[in-house]
Order: C-alpha cells, then structure tokens, then sequence
C-alpha cells in the first residue's frame, strides 16, 4: 500500500506531548491545541496531524 508523504507523521510523538496537547486542549480549546500541536512537525505533515487530533477529540466526545 503507497501513502503520501502527507498521509504519514514519521516525526517522534514524546508522552510528554500529548499530554500537553491534552492541556492545551482543556486551557485554549480544540482548535488552537490542534494549531499548536501540528506546528511541532514538519510542513509535509501537519495535515494528517490535524486529522488524527480532530478523530482523536471526535472520539473523546462521543465516548462522554
């Protein structure tokens, strides 16, 4: 199966990381945590990183 380079995330995701997703998620909202989050990686892959965030955040809620 052939993904482009925008359907992977190659860069390393540290714990510490998502947990601070997860607190700017609650202190500045979805949309800005998602902003800051995606900014950590290259270019080429911050659109797969939003759409993982946003099914992520989607997941959370439905599960409530």
């Amino acid at each position: 199966m052939f993904h482009s380079p925008t359907e992977e995330i190659r860069t390393p995701i540290s714990t510490r990381t998502l947990i601070q997703f997860e607190e700017n998620e609650r202190i500045y909202g979805k949309k800005l945590a998602i902003e800051m989050m995606a900014n950590k990686f290259d270019s080429e892959e911050r659109r797969a990183v939003k759409e993982v965030l946003e099914l992520h955040l989607r997941g959370n809620e439905s599960g409530n």
